[in-house]
């Protein structure tokens, strides 16, 4: 078996060719910077992009600023930071007249103009303005961004799996990766790094199973801290939906879309029982349920716990269980950056849902797919201006044989034990992570600590399982981050719900909680959240969620 050696030369590298490395490149292009864009798969048809294009929050000059902003505030339970939300909000206009520019394409109505869909949320009179993409959830959107970074010079090298960061110094100076074809291994010379990577699914067994968090683990072996990593990681869905139920899920979303009558959520007796709790009954302009279900989890778990379970969304005709699946990701956590871009790792930069977006979460104006615009393109525009202050680095040629001779061990192993078996471990020890308290989230973490120390004898027969072997390595490291963080976190908030601390306390856990090392060094650390310097704050009380409603 022969593989070659490629060094590679530039001044920002970004890692992810979907939206938010694309806006990284396009930014740091127009700054003048040399750009290498570096995919895993096709760029264009792999990661989170390629399925996202489904919906673009925007807020027009014209709308009510404040309560967007307020909303917002609200949705994220007052975790996200109020001077990134105001800035994304006040940006939107702008980011979605660039795709448009780019030859994006959204629904429109019979005379050309944008079809505006107004989203209820759980925090009347707030709306969500929305653009639906056209075609829906199409890779064609992303095809488009790329080529317009592509027409400002940057250079897309796909099929090579980023394994790791390199560091001289305390700063990030480049990254090593394989190509997944034909083994080659590739050393990437740069003066600032664009970490613009997908998110995990919780085990790594979701629908699409390449998306294992590999940049979020990379920068925390860097030593990145990060952020909302309880908040993100474990979905809350449907349970085995057949094909003949794909109809009636997809008429949910014409349901909130139109404004029509609702699904409701019900218990094994048919009983919507929901209505019977203040903070989740039926209001009008309320939004009742939602894709992550957050706000009914807690009602949930209850009737299931109290013998009345499972519990459904019914739609008249077709119901669908609801509880933890592994299909499901909220998406919420990452590399902790600043509203620039900027990481707590020189040389390091973040954008997409490899960052935290700044707490923004799943659902809200400044994430999703325009918080990837929005932060990926200031995440370039912060790596470009870095780059042109810094002098080249020498890399360190023995950190480097030895990333290599780590990263292709497998290989040479006659016995050890699968990627296929650590998986399938991992499935088993997740539910711990889902349910949580603090005996199980202490076995959770106990269990995937031991799982990395068996994944040290990973064997693999060929270059498609090594790379499953590298990346498994990665959603062990980030399981271990999200149970450390939900037994840090000791109160009930978005969808991070424990057993032993079901409220949410808005008077001593206004608080972020930051992970940072791996294997025994891994560690979290609460800080407080400056919440006296921006204008929405919560009343200092305790919130039941199941409080009873008021007129009960």
């Amino acid at each position: 078996m022969t593989i070659s050696e490629h060094t590679i030369t530039t001044e920002v590298l970004v890692i992810g060719a979907g939206f938010a490395g694309c806006f990284a490149a396009i930014r740091a292009r127009e700054l003048g910077a040399k750009v290498v864009i570096v995919e895993q798969g096709k760029s264009g048809f792999a990661g989170r992009s390629s399925v996202g294009t489904n919906i673009n929050r925007v807020v027009l000059p014209e709308d009510n600023f404040d309560m967007a902003l307020k909303g917002t505030v609200l949705q994220t339970d007052y975790m996200v930071d109020q001077e990134y939300a105001e800035g994304a909000i006040a940006e939107t206009w702008d980011r979605f007249q660039e795709l448009l520019k780019l030859g994006a394409n959204f629904r429109r109505d019979y005379s050309g103009q944008i079809l505006w869909h107004f989203h209820k949320t759980h925090y009347p009179p707030f709306q969500q303005r929305q653009a639906m993409w056209e075609p829906f959830g199409s890779y064609k959107h992303v095809l488009k961004v790329k080529a317009g970074a592509v027409r400002l010079g940057a250079r897309v090298l796909d099929m090579t799996v980023i394994t790791d960061l390199l560091v001289s110094d305390g700063k990030v100076v480049g990254a090593v990766g394989i190509n997944r074809r034909n083994g080659n291994f590739y050393v990437f010379k740069a003066k600032a790094v664009v970490m613009a990577t997908a998110d995990t699914y919780s085990a790594a067994c979701g629908n699409n199973p390449a998306l294992t968090g590999d940049g979020i683990a990379m920068a925390l072996r860097a030593g990145a801290e990060l952020r909302g990593m309880e908040f993100g990681r474990s979905g809350f869905g449907p349970i085995r939906v057949s094909s003949e139920l794909l109809a009636p899920m997809a008429s949910l979303m014409a349901f909130r879309s139109s404004g029509n009558s609702e699904p409701t959520i019900v218990n094994a007796q048919g009983e919507e029982f929901v209505e019977k709790y203040e903070f989740l009954r039926r209001l009008p302009e309320r939004q009742y349920g939602g894709p992550s279900w957050k706000n009914h989890i807690p009602a949930i778990m209850k009737e299931c716990q109290e013998g009345r379970g499972p519990c459904f969304i019914d739609f008249g005709r077709a119901r669908i269980e609801f509880g933890y699946v592994d299909q499901f990701s909220s998406q919420n956590g990452g590399i902790r950056i600043n509203p620039y871009g900027i990481s707590s790792v020189p040389g390091l930069f973040a954008g997409g849902i490899a960052s935290d977006m700044c707490c923004a979460v799943h659902f809200s104006i400044p994430a999703n797919i325009m918080g990837s615009h929005i932060t990926g393109r200031r995440a370039g525009e912060s790596a470009a201006k870095y780059a042109q202050s810094q002098s080249r680095k020498a890399l360190d040629k023995e950190e480097i044989s030895r990333i290599k001779a780590e990263a292709y061990a497998p290989l040479n192993r006659q016995k050890g034990i699968t990627e296929e078996e650590i998986r399938v471990k991992l499935i088993q020890a997740w539910p711990n992570v889902d349910y949580r308290n603090e005996t199980r989230l202490n076995k959770a973490f106990q269990n995937f600590r031991q799982l990395e120390q068996e994944s040290a004898s990973l064997k693999a027969d060929d270059f498609h399982e090594l790379v499953n072997c590298l990346k498994i390595r990665n959603t062990l490291q980030l399981a271990q981050a999200e149970a450390l963080a939900a037994l840090a976190r000791r109160e009930s908030r978005l969808e991070h719900f424990r057993e032993d601390y079901p409220l949410m306390d808005n008077k001593d856990w206004l608080k972020w909680v930051i992970v940072h090392g791996i294997g025994d060094r891994m560690q979290t650390y609460l800080q407080d959240i400056p919440i006296e310097r921006w204008k929405y704050r919560p009343e200092p009380v305790l919130v039941d969620r199941l409080q009873l409603r008021k007129d009960a």
